[in-house]
C-alpha cells in the first residue's frame, strides 16, 4: 500500500483522494526515494537502512546534551547499540513508516533537550521546544501511535513546570510544544474531514493490526491480504 500511493506521488496526485490504512506522510519519502532512484528496489533499500543509521546524529546528540554535552562512554554506547542492533538493521530496509517514524521522534528528543533548559536567549529555548513539537505532530501524521508520545512528554512537561518557581509563564514550554505538534496533525485530520468527509481520522483501519494481524497464527505481518477477506 505504502508503495502503491508513493508512485501515484511521483506521478503527480500529490493529495490523497480517500481515505488510506496507512497515515500519509511516509509514502512522501518513499516516493522521493523512488523518484530520485528511478524505482530501483536495492538502493530504495540502501537509502532506508542510510536513513536508519541517520537516527545516530539526534540519538546520540541526546545523549551528548543530557551528560552535561560531554562525549562520555554513556553517548558512544548509544551510537554502538544503534548502529549494530540486528533487529532495526533488518526493518530498516523494509517499506514501512517506522523508519521515517524513529528519525522524527529522535529529532525531537533533541530538540526537547536542547530547549527544555530554555536555553538563553528565550525565544531560542522555545524556538527548540517549537520544533520538538513539529517533529512530533509530523511522526504522528507517519504512525498515530506516536501520538502517545504527544500526549506523555506534554504531561512531562507539564510536570517539570510545576515544578518550577516562577508565575504562569512556567506553562508556556509544554503550550508551545503542544502547540508545535497539532500543527500538522490538524492539517492532515482537517483535509480528511473536510475534503474527504472521512471525519477526524488520521488514517482508516487503525488498530487493525492489533485485533486481526497477530493472531496465534500470523507469521509477524497481517493475516489477511488486500482482497475480499480484507475489506470483509
Amino acid at each position: 500500500e505504502y508503495a502503491a500511493r508513493a508512485r501515484e506521488i511521483v506521478g503527480g496526485i500529490f493529495l490523497w483522494r480517500k481515505l488510506d490504512i496507512h497515515a500519509p506522510l511516509y509514502p512522501y519519502l518513499l516516493a522521493f526515494l523512488q523518484w530520485l532512484f528511478s524505482f530501483d528496489n536495492p538502493l530504495i533499500r540502501a537509502a532506508h537502512l542510510l536513513i536508519g543509521l541517520l537516527v545516530i546524529v539526534p540519538l546520540c546528540g541526546a545523549a551528548w546534551l543530557a551528560e552535561g554535552r560531554r562525549f562520555t562512554p554513556a553517548v558512544a554506547g548509544t551510537a554502538l547499540i544503534w548502529a549494530a542492533y540486528p533487529p532495526l538493521i533488518f526493518y530498516q530496509g523494509e517499506y514501512i513508516s517506522e523508519t521515517l517514524v524513529v528519525l522524527l521522534l529522535c529529532s525531537s528528543i533533541f530538540c526537547l533537550y536542547e530547549g527544555d533548559g530554555l536555553a538563553e536567549p528565550l525565544a531560542k529555548g522555545l524556538g527548540f521546544l517549537a520544533a520538538g513539537g513539529l517533529l512530533a505532530g509530523l511522526a504522528v501524521t507517519a504512525h498515530p501511535l506516536s501520538a502517545f508520545f504527544v500526549v506523555l512528554e506534554t504531561g512531562f512537561l507539564c510536570v517539570k513546570a510545576v515544578g518550577r518557581q516562577g508565575n504562569a509563564m512556567k506553562m508556556i514550554p509544554p503550550a508551545v510544544f503542544l502547540i508545535g505538534a497539532s500543527i500538522p496533525v490538524l492539517a492532515v485530520i482537517s483535509y480528511n474531514s473536510l475534503v474527504l468527509s472521512a471525519g477526524l481520522r488520521i488514517q482508516d483501519n487503525a488498530g487493525f493490526n492489533f485485533y486481526l494481524g497477530n493472531s496465534s497464527i500470523a507469521d509477524g505481518t497481517c493475516k489477511l491480504r488486500p482482497g475480499p477477506e480484507w475489506s470483509k
